[in-house]
């Protein structure tokens, strides 16, 4: 795991305060850590200047593909 990865793991780390867990606790929102992994996907694509990628079409699949929004 890289260091990029830990970085948008922390930003999954949310507290609650529902009648489903105590006030004050922290659970990990594995939605939110997908969709900021397939938005970080999507920026190295959108950036990449590999000839064989074509960036935005690829992009816009990966965005469909996991129903992730900007």
């Amino acid at each position: 795991m890289n260091d990029r990865i830990k970085e948008l793991e922390i930003k999954c780390w949310i507290q609650r305060d529902d009648s489903a867990l105590f006030a004050g606790q922290t659970y990990f929102d594995a939605k939110k850590f997908a969709e900021l992994i397939v938005k970080e996907c999507c920026s190295v694509l959108e950036n990449s200047h590999h000839e064989m990628i074509s960036r935005y079409s690829a992009s816009d699949f990966l965005k469909k593909h996991f129903g992730v929004e900007e």
